[in-house]
């Protein structure tokens, strides 16, 4: 199947790729520990504090990998742009996996 094919059928989405990256994991779960210890360690009155500190935390992450795949996706279609307009002869090949 084509990438335009993927793409009309709703099978590219980046949203449902998997994310296979250590570090990041890694710092997530630490995050998580820490709100938990914290969720764990205040009063509730502040509980709304950190669920409110959490959210715009997610929200933010959001913001920012979408911003990120815009950016991404700008420089792709920027460096298709003048690898067609080159006249050359180019090969293009997904390294990701074989079909």
């Amino acid at each position: 199947m084509t990438t335009l094919e993927e793409l009309y059928f709703g099978k590219l989405n980046p949203e449902n790729t998997v994310y296979n990256n250590n570090e990041y994991k890694m710092a997530k779960e630490q995050f998580c520990r820490t709100i938990e210890f914290l969720r764990s360690d205040i009063s509730h009155e502040n509980r709304e504090f950190l669920d409110q500190l959490s959210h715009d935390h997610r929200q933010m992450e959001l913001e920012h990998g979408k911003e990120m795949f815009r950016i991404g996706f700008s420089l792709a279609m920027k460096l298709c742009s003048e690898a067609f307009s080159s006249g050359e002869k180019i090969n293009i090949s997904c390294p990701f996996g074989k079909e």
